[in-house]
């Protein structure tokens, strides 16, 4: 809500933009309808575990109609609530690559050979943008023993 004009987001996608940098396309209506796009790049926060998009503007086509057409909308509180919006948690995804290193580094290698691991952790530490889609670098910390002689 801008000086009385409400708008009601109803969807919202991400794609890349190249060169690390994504643009957000928002739909919305409500005082106005119809969607907008929004460029940034995205960024990891590694204590929380979130990915978040930042540094965003207008793209130029957005930006120009937004200035002829609803310049109500064509401000900063905008954009901050979309950016404070698109956060997206990541613990749920390494804790499942975690969970497949774990299974892939505890195994038999041939009846007298094996692995054994303890994973400690898996955590991302950086993000960024691919062609097909957000990809996310993650460190893990372990343990990994090549077992000789015994079979499990």
């Amino acid at each position: 809500s801008v000086k009385g004009d409400v708008i009601r987001i109803t969807n919202a996608t991400i794609a890349n933009h190249g060169g690390n940098r994504v643009v957000l396309r928002i739909e919305f209506n409500g005082e106005a309808y119809g969607h907008v796009y929004l460029i940034g790049t995205p960024g990891m926060n590694v204590l929380t575990q979130t990915v978040f998009i930042g540094d965003l503007r207008w793209d130029s086509a957005t930006e120009k109609v937004l200035l002829e057409v609803a310049s109500w909308l064509h401000n900063a509180s905008f954009r901050e609530l979309v950016g404070d919006q698109a956060v997206f948690g990541v613990t749920s995804s390494t804790d499942r690559i975690k969970n497949l290193l774990t299974a892939a580094l505890n195994r038999p290698l041939s009846p007298t050979v094996s692995l054994r691991s303890t994973m400690a952790s898996v955590q991302g530490i950086n993000v960024f943008a691919a062609a097909d889609g957000l990809h996310v670098q993650a460190m893990s910390e372990g343990t990994v023993s090549v077992v000789l002689g015994e079979s499990r």
